[in-house]
């Protein structure tokens, strides 16, 4: 069951390289006006950084999206966001194992960590990215793009929704 969910991951991941190698640099770096003047580049290095965050969780035990590093040369360099999205998408393939999940809120650290596991944060993983391919796909709407298939930043549950509704 654990590889169904990460190929999930793993297929939004593709879908999102072969989006990114159609693009030019331009328009990979064009401020989208319905996004608020983000970049396709700028959610492709959020995307990134996320999966990252639950990869390097899995190695010290401790999953912290807070205080993740933010590359920002992603959003800028669109073969360096290429090259790291197939590294990370290859290393998605582990056995689940428990984590803590380090929270901060506006009154400080908590001080017993939720426990969570790595095939729970894989899941977080998938549906984080799907709602920003979602957003990307917005961004080629609005460059007039039609690059994306039609399953490109739609929810799995979506997918399936649709398919039982289209049998009636």
């Amino acid at each position: 069951m654990h590889c169904m969910i990460q190929y999930q991951l793993q297929d939004q991941l593709q879908g999102l390289v072969r989006l990114l190698q159609q693009l030019t640099d331009e328009q990979y770096t064009r401020k989208i006006r319905h996004l608020g003047q983000a970049t396709i580049g700028g959610h492709s290095r959020h995307i990134i950084e996320i999966v990252q965050c639950v990869l390097s969780g899995y190695e010290t035990g401790r999953v912290d999206y807070i205080h993740r590093y933010r590359n920002t040369e992603l959003e800028m360099n669109r073969s360096a966001a290429i090259q790291l999205i197939q590294e990370v998408e290859r290393m998605l393939n582990k056995t689940d194992r428990s984590l803590e999940l380090f929270v901060e809120t506006a009154t400080g650290v908590l001080q017993n960590s939720p426990l969570t596991t790595y095939l729970r944060e894989i899941i977080y993983s998938i549906e984080h990215t799907v709602h920003h391919l979602a957003l990307i796909k917005v961004a080629l709407t609005e460059m007039e793009l039609s690059l994306a298939d039609e399953t490109f930043g739609i929810a799995y549950s979506t997918m399936l929704y649709r398919k039982s509704i289209a049998k009636g």
